[in-house]
C-alpha cells in the first residue's frame, strides 16, 4: 500500500485534480462557487484518496482527508456512492468521529463490500477502549494519547481543538476514580474564563460515568 501511495503522490495529475476540487470547495464555501469539476475527475481523486489514506506519511493522510471531504461536500451521495468512498477513507484514517457528521456516511457501512467492512472493523477494534461498560472509538491521535496517559508518562502535547485532547484527558481522569480509591488531581487551565467551562465538562463526564456504572 505504501508503494502505491507513493506512486499516487508522485503523479502530478493527482495534485492538479485535487487542487482544482479543493479550490471549487473553497469558492462554494465563501459563496463564489460556480460549477464543480466533472464528476469523473472527482471519482478519480477519491479513489486516490482511499490509497493515500492507507499511507504512513502524514502529508498523504492529510491530503486524503481534504480530498474525500471536499468531494463529498461538493457532490453528495446522489450521483455516485461517494458516501461509501468517503467512509472508506475515514476508516483508513481511523477518523471515526467524522463518520458521524453526515447521516449517509454514518449509515454506509452495510453497503460496503465484505472485505472493506472487515478492514474497517479491524481498524476500529484496535482503537476501541471500554469505559464504564461503553465502547469508545478513538482516532489515531486520541488512542496514542490514551496509551501514553495509561502508561504514566509525563507528556507535553500540542494539537488543534478538534483533535479531542480534552475528551481523552477527561475520560482518563474519570477512569482514575473508577476504583473509588482516594486521589487528588490538579487540572490547571490558562485563563479564568476556562475554569467554569472545564469544571462543567468534568462534572458532566463524572456524572455520565457514574450513571453508566449503575446501568444493568
Amino acid at each position: 500500500m505504501q508503494e502505491l501511495a507513493d506512486k499516487v503522490w508522485n503523479n502530478p495529475a493527482f495534485h492538479i485534480a485535487a487542487t482544482g476540487l479543493q479550490r471549487a470547495w473553497i469558492l462554494r464555501e465563501i459563496g463564489l462557487g460556480g460549477a464543480p469539476p466533472p464528476l469523473a475527475d472527482a471519482v478519480k481523486v477519491v479513489q486516490a484518496a482511499a490509497i493515500l489514506a492507507g499511507s504512513k506519511v502524514p502529508a498523504h493522510r492529510a491530503s486524503a482527508y481534504r480530498c474525500a471531504t471536499a468531494v463529498f461536500d461538493l457532490y453528495g451521495a446522489d450521483v455516485a456512492p461517494l458516501d461509501q468512498a468517503t467512509r472508506v477513507v475515514l476508516a483508513r484514517l481511523a477518523n471515526f468521529p467524522a463518520m458521524q457528521t453526515r447521516a449517509s456516511i454514518r449509515d454506509a457501512l452495510s453497503a460496503l463490500p465484505s472485505s472493506l467492512i472487515a478492514e474497517e472493523l479491524f481498524v476500529a477494534d484496535r482503537r476501541t477502549i471500554v469505559r464504564g461498560g461503553r465502547a469508545l472509538r478513538l482516532t489515531d491521535y486520541q488512542f496514542q494519547l490514551w496509551r501514553a496517559l495509561n502508561a504514566g508518562r509525563s507528556l507535553a502535547v500540542a494539537a488543534p481543538t478538534s483533535a479531542g485532547k480534552s475528551f481523552v484527558l477527561q475520560t482518563f481522569l474519570t477512569s482514575l476514580f473508577e476504583a473509588q480509591t482516594p486521589r487528588r488531581v490538579a487540572y490547571i487551565v490558562p485563563t479564568r474564563a476556562l475554569i467554569t467551562q472545564v469544571s462543567t465538562d468534568i462534572r458532566r463526564r463524572f456524572d455520565q460515568a457514574a450513571a453508566e456504572r449503575l446501568e444493568p
